[in-house]
């Protein structure tokens, strides 16, 4: 690790594959494993906080990718908790996801976030919306709405709209 002691890494990754489901698990247990050539798996999914923490991270993450139809949609949801060895900085993750058949020229997803990380609380609805205007021209749009919360202050809305059209 940094401090030049050495560390041990254990991650574990199980999955059970059924007729339009599938069920996965994952474990980590990380101590001391600072390396500068390549990165651990992280099990958080939400994107401000999908990093892994070497030297001192545990914790796992169960998900079911359900597909009940023949389209080709699909639903994820996901659980995970994180914690540290030395302190207590518990991280819980709830997420729902639907993702649309793309087999016509307009897709969308859905996205519920639910993230806990030591006194935050952040609470996401995302959806984006993806279409082909002809061979060569895309665009997309994302529409979302966090509210973040804490503790020791009152809460916070974030509004996003993001728009693109690509060649």
């Amino acid at each position: 690790d940094r401090d030049g002691l050495g560390g041990r890494g254990l991650y574990l990754n199980s999955s059970y594959f059924g007729k339009g489901y599938t069920l996965s698990g994952e474990y980590k247990d990380y101590r001391g494993l600072a390396q500068p050539f390549s990165v651990l798996p992280p099990l958080r999914r939400y994107r401000e906080k999908a990093t892994a923490e070497p030297n001192d991270d545990k914790g796992y993450m169960l998900a079911l990718d359900w597909n009940p139809f023949q389209n080709g949609s699909l639903f994820n949801f996901a659980y995970g908790q994180g914690n540290s060895h030395e302190k207590h900085m518990p991280f819980t993750e709830f997420s729902a996801i639907y993702t649309s058949p793309s087999k016509g020229k307009t897709s969308w997803i859905g996205e519920l976030w639910n993230v806990n990380v030591t006194g935050d609380y952040h609470r996401t609805a995302r959806l984006t919306l993806n279409r082909t205007l002809d061979q060569d021209w895309t665009s997309s749009m994302v529409l979302e709405r966090e509210r973040l919360s804490a503790d020791y202050f009152k809460a916070h809305y974030d509004h996003i709209v993001e728009a693109e059209v690509a060649f």
